[in-house]
């Protein structure tokens, strides 16, 4: 979207070969002057700004809503013609295939140079676009990625998943710097950045990716000197947030500053015209929004780029799944367990005798394994639930086996949830999804597979976290169906939170082999819970 300021004029000086630039002064397009127009300077005498006649000098003012004289517009319209500089052509083969929205993404750091935020919604692939640019530049590597704790294996399976040819990754645990092995992407968290802002700054690196990137918008946290102390090392910033930066402006100038420093210098003067600032008595309350859609058309397209699911409906398929693993807190204690049962599990499989006893006791010992995985991921799956509702305003729908996690989850979002088990009745659990469809405060629903995953309408929501997965790919279509049903405007974003190194992921991989849970649409037949049961069994021992 371009800015349309009014008096904004652009003619051909044909004595000095130069364009002049003419508009009421405005700071914020002097410093969008100063960055993008090349060879630009200011002429005392007329008061307006030169600049030599080129193609990409005219194609920044026009993306500012500069009007042209008639013979610079025909000048304009027929060299643009010629340039292909930015093509989708340009754009590697992965081992998936992007959609045009994603390759516009990358296009649009291509533009850019690296430099800039991919705001689009939650789920519609900003680390893709974001990963496939560095690696349309493998001349700048190493890439530094700084992300939540709770996505850092995940932006390893993205990396692992879409590249065509291996990248070296290495994911940074420690609370204690140390020497950092060789890789060609470095993958740390925002609680111990500070600690190894030191290390990091000796690496200079050339292309840094911060995800939520609201994640450094107080200037008095640690992590968000460190990020300034890195940035400035840097000429490639990529900034990734799902977050309209139209809300809460505030929130964001440290990431305004950081990709463009002139264009808003000063953030006092930021903070007056974009956050409503207010002198409460005691000092300035900047929390509010102001002049948003100024602040939008200054940055959309020139340093943002922003895509919703509305917006590109048309490209995306019905149902998307997600793999997202999750480290857990009680690796030690699930490891003594899997060691045991995998034990046991190699002196009973082979005896024939009274097997119908051992398959019930190894289901049990089974079944202790997935309770341990679940209360081992319990923070980090709240941590996601968090980020999802901070990077989103959407619904969520959350299913779960286990009442211990479905109830903490409730608990910690007590206020915007509601929750379905097997102990309420047909009424009640009516009633509480009428709240869940119609109440716009109520973001959460949490429901047990077997007890909310049939009957019932969920299309307030178009999102979907599975927080265990069930036995069955019959109730696990079932449950996603909750919201992929009649009523539904939007593609349904299915995001499975799998615990690392576990009997999580192991079940999920039995069920992508058999193509009939993920990756696919389900149809509820030809795999049951028995065979499943032995497959798994078989994993486990082999």
């Amino acid at each position: 979207m371009s800015i349309t300021y009014s008096g904004k004029f652009v003619s051909y000086n044909k004595e000095k070969n130069l364009i002049e630039i003419k508009f009421s002064f405005d700071y914020q397009i002097i410093a969008f002057i100063k960055a993008e127009i090349k060879g630009r300077s200011f002429n005392s005498l007329t008061k307006n700004w030169e600049a030599p006649l080129n193609i990409e000098n005219l194609m920044v003012l026009k993306e500012l809503g500069f009007n042209f004289s008639i013979d610079l517009n025909n000048w304009y319209l027929k060299n643009k013609k010629e340039i292909k500089k930015y093509s989708f052509a340009q754009i590697p083969k992965f081992n998936f295939e992007l959609y045009p929205y994603q390759k516009s993404g990358i296009l649009f750091l291509e533009k850019r140079k690296g430099r800039a935020l991919i705001a689009d919604e939650m789920g519609l692939g900003k680390t893709i676009q974001a990963l496939a640019w560095s690696y349309m530049h493998p001349e700048l590597m190493p890439v530094l990625i700084i992300c939540p704790a709770v996505v850092k294996y995940n932006w390893e399976n993205e990396i692992n998943k879409w590249f065509p040819i291996k990248k070296e990754t290495y994911i940074i645990s420690s609370r204690t710097p140390g020497l950092l092995p060789k890789a060609d992407y470095y993958i740390i968290n925002y609680d111990i950045l500070f600690d190894w802002v030191s290390i990091l700054k000796q690496k200079n690196f050339q292309i840094i990716i911060t995800d939520e990137a609201h994640y450094y918008k107080n200037n008095n946290t640690k992590r968000t000197k460190a990020i300034k102390i890195l940035a400035k090392n840097t000429s490639h910033f990529i900034a990734l947030t799902g977050t309209p930066i139209t809300s809460r402006p505030i929130e964001f100038y440290n990431l305004l500053k950081i990709l463009k420093p002139n264009l808003f210098p000063n953030r006092f003067q930021y903070a007056m015209r974009y956050c409503n600032a207010k002198h409460n008595g005691y000092g300035w309350d900047f929390s509010g929004a102001s002049h948003t859609k100024e602040l939008h058309q200054m940055i959309n397209g020139i340093l943002m780029i922003r895509h919703t699911k509305q917006q590109v409906l048309k490209q995306l398929p019905e149902k998307n799944w997600n793999y997202i693993p999750l480290e857990i807190d009680n690796f030690q204690e699930y490891k003594t367990a899997e060691y045991d049962l995998v034990n046991w599990l190699k002196h009973t499989k082979s005896q024939k005798a009274a097997q119908k006893a051992v398959n019930a006791e190894t289901l049990v010992k089974i079944t202790y394994l997935r309770s341990l995985a679940a209360k081992g991921k319990q923070k980090n799956v709240i941590n996601w639930i968090s980020n999802f509702l901070e990077d989103s305003d959407q619904k969520l729908v959350v299913f779960g086996i286990h009442q211990e996690l479905l109830n903490t989850i409730n608990k910690k979002f007590s206020n915007i949830s509601v929750k379905v088990n097997g102990n309420i009745n047909s009424r009640k659990k009516q009633d509480l999804v009428d709240i869940f469809q119609n109440e716009p405060g109520i973001k959460l629903f949490i429901g047990n597979i077997q007890a909310a995953g049939v009957g019932i309408t969920l299309t307030a929501a178009s999102n979907i976290a599975f927080v265990e997965l069930p036995w069955t790919p019959g109730e696990l279509e079932q449950a996603e169906n909750r919201c992929h049903r009649i009523g539904q405007k939007n593609p349904v974003m299915i995001h499975y939170l799998l615990a690392k190194g576990t009997i999580d992921q192991t079940l999920a991989q039995l069920l992508a082999e058999k193509k009939k849970v993920i990756n696919s649409v389900v149809d509820g037949k030809g795999i049951d819970e028995n065979n499943l049961f032995n497959l798994l069994v078989d994993k486990l021992i082999s």
